[in-house]
């Protein structure tokens, strides 16, 4: 009797291993597959490694793993003024190791949004899913940045 229950307990472990496992990854590319298969207005992406993060941040404990900027087709892209390649106006998403480090990224950017920072705060929505963070431009209304979180949730689901 007490093989057979370790034996079940085994098997039980093995299916509840195996369910999480199938699950793929969440990557830049996977969520920005995601917006465009809901036919939101994504359009050029790019990116990031450690050498072309502007932040340079990319891959540093606690920080993002993973990091892209994204045009949304409604917004004019404007040139960058020190290089040929334009600022992509949209969004960014950045990818976290931990829901932890995600949260705590997610509560200094919050701090950055005060509109008592004038001229210097981010003016971007800001959504925290997981171990995703979502930043998009306040060039987009609440509604049409709403749509892009609601896809993001989604696909993470």
């Amino acid at each position: 009797m007490r093989n057979k229950l370790i034996l079940m307990s085994a098997l039980s472990l093995a299916l509840i291993s195996g369910c999480t496992s199938d699950k793929e990854p969440v990557t830049v590319g996977g969520i920005t597959k995601a917006f465009a298969d809901a036919k939101l207005p994504i359009g050029d992406i790019e990116s990031f490694n450690k050498d072309t993060d502007p932040n340079k941040q990319l891959g540093k404990p606690g920080y993002y793993t993973e990091k892209a900027d994204f045009a949304d087709n409604r917004l004019e892209q404007v040139d960058n003024e020190y290089s040929d390649e334009k600022d992509l106006t949209g969004g960014k998403i950045e990818i976290f190791e931990s829901e932890e480090d995600a949260q705590k990224r997610f509560n200094y950017l919050e701090k950055m949004n005060d509109p008592e920072l004038g001229p210097l705060a981010l003016d971007e929505y800001v959504y925290l899913q997981d171990n995703v963070l979502l930043r998009i431009t306040y060039d987009l209304s609440e509604k049409q940045a709403k749509e892009y979180n609601e896809t993001l949730e989604n696909y993470l689901k």
